[in-house]
């Protein structure tokens, strides 16, 4: 949630069924873009035959829900924000868990968000990356770049680690 003091400056839905929140920090230096995704949503009861539906996608190989399709199969976070297309930058700076995501956004500039990586995030991200590229990502060779392509836009992606980046994995 954005700070108390904080005006909202523009609310949108992107196609993925997230809601879009812009706030103007009154504190001082940069907007928040806040992301609420429909996963948050979920009420306790549909959670029973969520889960149903996650054993039967680990079992067949078929996920049979659209958020299981987003978070196993597909990028997660990435795609909710790849389909705004006011978006033209997104970083994620290391350490990853204490570092707010920053956005770089079409009309509002950069901007904070409510967004934080795990490092199980980030691991999984460079992952893919190095399936898709075939290039290696170790402590010879700390970073990689390559493309990614996430409900039919492509995104250039680029990771760095130890010793690059003495503070994680961004």
């Amino acid at each position: 949630n954005p700070p108390e003091d904080s005006k909202i400056l523009d609310m949108y839905q992107l196609p993925t069924g997230a809601t879009v929140k812009i706030y103007m920090d009154k504190r001082g230096t940069q907007n928040i873009y806040c992301l609420q995704i429909p996963e948050s949503k979920v009420k306790l009861k549909n959670l029973p035959m969520i889960y149903e539906t996650l054993e039967e996608f680990k079992e067949t190989g078929i996920p049979g829900h659209e958020y299981i399709s987003r978070w196993y199969e597909g990028y997660g976070i990435l795609e909710h924000l790849l389909s705004d297309e006011k978006i033209t930058e997104l970083n994620i700076n290391p350490p990853s868990y204490k570092t707010n995501m920053r956005i770089i956004h079409g009309t509002y500039q950069e901007c904070t968000s409510n967004i934080l990586a795990t490092d199980d995030f980030l691991n999984f991200l460079l992952t893919r990356l190095k399936m898709n590229t075939g290039r290696p990502l170790n402590k010879v060779q700390p970073q990689i770049d390559g493309e990614i392509n996430v409900g039919g836009v492509n995104a250039r992606v680029a990771g760095i680690i130890n010793p690059f980046s003495v503070f994680g994995t961004g």
